[in-house]
């Protein structure tokens, strides 16, 4: 965000005419799920380096630059919350709903002015799919959420773009199939998990292709046998862990 988007969002600011309370504001400031209202926040957020323009307050720091500004619909029920980092770039966004509270888009920026997390909220919770991305703008990390729980496909990405990690998500838990990547694409791990328990046979892969490692689980006798192979394939031990 460069100087003249901030000049407009101020502007912005001064068409807006009612005044409004303190409390939902400094709640605006973290995101719903890492509300941490300490008195440390509280004084940190004293009124007496902010101003209040009609349905806006603007907070400054201590050098006289926006810190935040956060807009409200009426008294008491906010409609978005912008933060800015001190050099001026956005580092946060977050919408609101009249009725429902946190409802809306998540954006998080890096200091560059790139995006860093994007995301939605419905009721207070995390819905939809959440991106993370690396500072060179390469998507990171995808995540669905149902609910404020991760519910469906998981991705990890290597910064190159390709695929580190794929699994499946119920309920904040994984299920199926996960299966890791190595930066170059060749499968370092397939596991498998039945109703959020480990199953069947795990296997782990050397850089190469050749299988590192097995462990077969077996969850009647609460005992897995782990094998163990060498870089050209031949068995270096085999033992079984009993596991509860």
């Amino acid at each position: 965000m460069n100087i003249f988007k901030i000049i407009i969002l101020v502007k912005f600011c001064i068409i807006f005419s009612n005044a409004f309370g303190q409390n939902n504001y400094v709640r605006a400031l973290w995101e719903p799920d890492d509300i941490s209202l300490t008195e440390e926040h509280w004084e940190r957020y004293k009124f007496d380096t902010s101003k209040i323009v009609g349905n806006t307050l603007i907070v400054f720091n201590i050098e006289g630059a926006i810190e935040n500004l956060a807009y409200y619909y009426n008294k008491n029920h906010l409609k978005s919350v912008y933060t800015f980092f001190e050099n001026g770039v956005l580092q946060r966004f977050q919408e609101f709903d009249s009725i429902s509270g946190v409802t809306g888009k998540y954006l998080e920026y890096y200091k560059n002015g790139d995006i860093h997390i994007q995301g939605n909220y419905l009721n207070g919770k995390r819905v939809g799919l959440r991106t993370y991305y690396f500072e060179s703008g390469a998507i990171k990390k995808e995540i669905f959420y149902k609910n404020g729980k991760k519910n469906g496909p998981y991705r990890e990405y290597y910064e190159n773009g390709q695929v580190s990690w794929v699994s499946y998500y119920r309920d904040n838990l994984e299920d199926g199939f996960v299966v890791g990547f190595y930066e170059m694409g060749n499968i370092e791990f397939i596991y498998y998990y039945e109703n959020f328990i480990e199953a069947g046979i795990w296997y782990d892969y050397y850089e190469n292709g050749v299988t590192k490692e097995t462990t077969c689980w077996d969850n009647k006798n609460l005992k897995k046998i782990v094998t163990h192979f060498d870089s050209n394939g031949n068995i270096s031990e085999i033992k079984e862990v009993p596991y509860h």
